[in-house]
């Protein structure tokens, strides 16, 4: 698999996801074994993705956020986004993505030039 994007785990920095459009893959370096694998339905357009805990990351894409746990390839959608909140800024960056323990909260955020203002 040749990624186009790989992310270390926080708690443990042997293990790392890999990913396509298509795919993503949880391998831990030390053992060399495939911790898990998940193909997406159609070729998925990525914003941001970071580890929500040691076993589940997010996967923010334009329409939602979800989340995936890799050792069962459980891909589940948290919140839906509204593309209207972002749609005035030019060049949007998303910079973080923090989900509360209880999951009732979900906080994206982002960085952009206002087209009307002009300011960030």
């Amino acid at each position: 698999m040749k990624a186009e994007a790989a992310i270390l785990c926080p708690n443990d920095p042997s293990i790392f996801v890999m990913r396509t459009p298509n795919e993503m893959r949880c391998a831990s370096m030390v053992t060399k074994q495939m911790l898990g694998q998940h193909k997406f339905v159609q070729p998925a357009t990525i914003d941001f993705w970071t580890w929500l805990d040691n076993e589940r990351l997010a996967i923010v894409c334009p329409d939602a956020v979800y989340a995936w746990k890799y050792a069962v390839d459980e891909y589940v959608c948290i919140c839906r986004r509204d593309p209207s909140l972002t749609g005035n800024l030019q060049n949007a960056k998303i910079t973080s993505f923090q989900l509360s323990q209880d999951g009732d909260i979900a906080i994206l955020q982002c960085m952009g030039l206002d087209s009307a203002t002009q300011t960030v």
